[in-house]
């Protein structure tokens, strides 16, 4: 398995959105990043929204999104993917420096 990570700004979040809303109708009792999310953090200004988005891709289908705050990124999983050992390796690799990283278990 190649994952690839991506990383961008508003160009990146547009690219969120389809993904994390199917993965939250298929697991709507799963508390983890959603659309919303990304359309509520939309609002800051450029600056803050720089390389906020990152999106984890196998085979280019998105499996995992995130949303980095300062040094807080929330994230969410797909739910074909969320007992990836894998993916949860080469997340938690990805995430190295961050003070909080909210993730499903």
């Amino acid at each position: 398995m190649t994952f690839t990570l991506n990383r961008g700004g508003r160009d990146l979040a547009e690219a969120l959105l389809a993904p994390l809303d199917d993965w939250a109708g298929r697991s709507p009792l799963v508390a983890q990043l959603h659309s919303g999310d990304v359309g509520w953090h939309l609002r800051l200004p450029d600056t803050a929204v720089a390389d906020a988005f990152w999106l984890w891709e196998l085979d280019s289908v998105p499996v995992a999104a995130g949303l980095s705050e300062d040094t807080m990124l929330r994230t969410a999983v797909s739910p074909d993917h969320d007992r990836s050992a894998e993916l949860a390796e080469e997340m938690a690799a990805s995430v190295a420096g961050f003070g909080y990283v909210d993730a499903p278990t």
